[in-house]
């Protein structure tokens, strides 16, 4: 009886979520949809790089090259303008701290700092880099 009740709620469930889920793309009553972007799509990247910590780029969505400036300093250079964009990295292997931000006017990279607890010293490791573009 409990595993009738339990599959009856997880299919209840299941057909709401759906239902829900078919209605994302429509905007609030007395809302406009944005137009999509001039190649069709909804006008947004997300890219991503894993660094080594030696500035070793072994893969990316995006991430062109990356440029080690010295430990724990890098700058990723991606395939167009990051400038305005959203950003967040995480390490690979340690509990390191980071501070990201646009690599000056060098529109399409960011410099990565990794730091690692309050003494803020630079510690080597690898790290994910993921950023998202809006419209």
């Amino acid at each position: 009886m409990r595993t009738q009740i339990a599959t009856l709620a997880f299919a209840c469930l299941l057909a709401v979520t759906g239902a829900m889920a078919q209605n994302l793309n429509t905007p609030a009553p007395g809302r406009r949809a944005a137009p999509p972007a001039p190649d069709g799509t909804l006008g947004m990247a997300l890219m991503g790089a894993f660094v080594d910590s030696d500035g070793t780029l072994i893969r990316g969505a995006g991430a062109t090259s990356v440029t080690f400036i010295s430990t724990g300093q890098f700058v990723v250079e991606f395939n167009r303008d990051v400038s305005t964009c959203f950003y967040s990295a995480v390490a690979f292997d340690t509990a390191a701290v980071f501070v990201v931000h646009p690599n000056g006017t060098i529109l399409n990279s960011l410099a990565v700092q990794l730091v690692y607890g309050d003494t803020h010293e630079p510690v080597p490791t690898s790290f994910y880099l993921t950023v998202f573009c809006a419209r």
